[in-house]
Order: C-alpha cells, then structure tokens, then sequence
C-alpha cells in the first residue's frame, strides 16, 4: 500500500506558493509519500471500519494532491491540531489546507508592524508614501526603495520569503528573491 502512494503523480493544484512543484521529481515523489504516511496515521483513528486498498489509495491520493504545495512540517502541524481540537470530526485535506493558509496568514500579522516600520522608513528615506512601495508602481527610484525595503525585512526577520510576498501586494518568493538580489546589485555599485 505504502509503495503504491509513494509513486502515484498528479497534476498540482495552483495555489500561491508551489512547495511541491519547486522540488525535483525524487524529492516531489518522497513528500507526497510522506504526506501519504501522515495522513494515513492520522485518520486511522476516525475510520470505523477501515477501507479496501482501492478506495485508500483514492483517498491519499486526494489528500497527496491537497496538500502537496505545503511543507511536511506544516501539514505534520495542522494535522496535530485538528485531531487535537476535533476528535470526533473527520477532516479532509481542504480542512488542513484552510488550516495552514490560516496559520500563515496569522504569522503575516504578527509580522506586519515589524515590517510596516520597516517599509515606512525606506519610503521615507526615498520620499515615497509606504503604500506605493506594497504597491505595483515600477519607476526604477520606487522599485529601489522596495528592493531595499525587501531586503531590509528579509535581513531583520526570519519571514518566509512568501510572507515578504503576502504583505509586498501578493508577489511571488521568486520576485521577492529578485528585489533581494537587486538590493544587493545597488549596495555593490554605492
């Protein structure tokens, strides 16, 4: 049953940040296997009678293709929770992904006033209101001052590049990686 899991691929589902496309195939095939293996604990208990092989492997399958875009450890987290606060409720792997995106969303504002001040005294060092730099404007001066702000955030914070991204107007961990290296590029030509 395990080795079954372990290689069954699908499509991923889009999502803002892409875990499980950003790994190489091996490492893609071993964390959906994972994801199979702590799912697969973690609903032993609420399955009243357990269910053929077929219709287990359909079933991790869904939940590998739900929760594939999620580090292990965060998955391994809102899994413990559930089980912990719903004993008696069966989730489903929309459940836990709600549960992650949840938890992320309440790390970003636990980081927002750091990263507030932060951004507001870049804009004001560059002479720009704070809005426009968690904006889209790209004047080269304004995308300046968000690369430093960036870079000043990811320097001061131990923030996941896609929370950078989440408060930065939703881009991108790539995007916020290039404002970084831009900001680096500026420091080397000064």
């Amino acid at each position: 049953m395990k080795d079954q899991i372990a290689v069954i691929e699908s499509e991923p589902v889009p999502t803002t940040q892409h875990y499980g496309q950003s790994l190489p195939p091996q490492d893609k095939v071993k964390h959906r296997a994972e994801i199979g293996l702590e799912v697969e604990a973690a609903l032993h208990d609420y399955w009243r009678q357990e269910p053929s092989e077929a219709v287990k492997i359909r079933i991790m399958t869904r939940w590998m293709d739900g929760l594939e875009r999620f580090p292990m450890d965060e998955i391994k987290e809102a899994l413990s929770e559930w089980v912990e606060k719903n004993p008696s409720k069966k989730p489903n792997f929309g459940h836990i992904a709600q549960l992650i995106q949840s938890r992320r969303s309440q790390n970003v504002s636990n980081l927002n006033p750091i990263m507030a001040r932060i951004t507001e005294e870049v804009s004001t060092e560059f002479g720009y209101p704070s809005w426009l730099l968690r904006g889209s404007h790209r004047q080269d001066r304004a995308c300046d001052a968000r690369a430093k702000a960036i870079y000043l955030i990811r320097q001061k914070t131990d923030a996941p590049l896609t929370y950078i991204g989440t408060f930065f107007g939703g881009r991108d961990h790539t995007t916020i990686l290039a404002a970084i290296a831009r900001h680096e590029r500026n420091m080397e030509k000064a």
